[in-house]
């Protein structure tokens, strides 16, 4: 007797069309800037049908948050040194490093260039940036540390590290990000 059940595949064609689609969103960021990023130009680069793109991500700004947001939860590590202080240390100077990679670069570009009108998509962002992170901040509490919230430090962080990299672009040295760091943790105490 035949079963009605649904089976679905993971890893198949979706997943395909996902994966081929975030790398020719990637390739297009980091070869033209986010000005290169079209559903016409994504679709003729991966090889799926711009219907098919319209039909899932709807538009081009969808599309980059979902890359933006996949890339991030593939990439960002979360410190375990025993110590907050060193956690968040770790932290700073893997962004930073992240900074040298292009992908990573042009990601952080197309991210901060989305219109300002969309918060809810920025405040998805944000959320996930933070619970990536937060994991930094429980096991410091476990220890008995008294760690200030995950968003104050990273925001004490990023701010002026994004501003120096992309704006200033005056280098980002180990002397200025363990600065940052002990700002962040001083400033954020409860």
């Amino acid at each position: 007797m035949a079963s009605n059940k649904i089976v679905r595949r993971p890893g198949g064609r979706t997943a395909r069309t996902r994966a081929a689609v975030h790398q020719a969103v990637e390739l297009l960021l980091i070869e033209g800037g986010l000005a290169s990023v079209t559903i016409p130009a994504v679709a003729a680069r991966s090889g799926v049908h711009h219907t098919s793109i319209y039909r899932r991500w709807g538009t081009v700004q969808n599309l980059l948050l979902d890359v933006i947001l996949t890339s991030l939860i593939r990439v960002v590590p979360t410190p375990d040194t025993g110590s907050l202080r060193e956690d968040v240390r770790q932290f700073a100077r893997e962004a930073a490093h992240a900074f040298q990679d292009p992908l990573r670069a042009a990601l952080a570009q197309a991210f901060f260039a989305l219109p300002a009108d969309d918060s809810a998509s920025r405040r998805r962002y944000w959320a996930r940036r933070y619970e990536t992170l937060r994991p930094m901040f429980d096991r410091a509490e476990g220890r008995g540390e008294n760690p200030p919230a995950p968003e104050d430090v990273v925001e004490h962080i990023l701010a002026p590290l994004y501003f120096r990299r992309f704006v200033t672009a005056r280098p980002v040295t180990n002397r200025f990000l363990d600065a940052l760091v002990n700002d962040a943790l001083r400033s954020s105490a409860r």
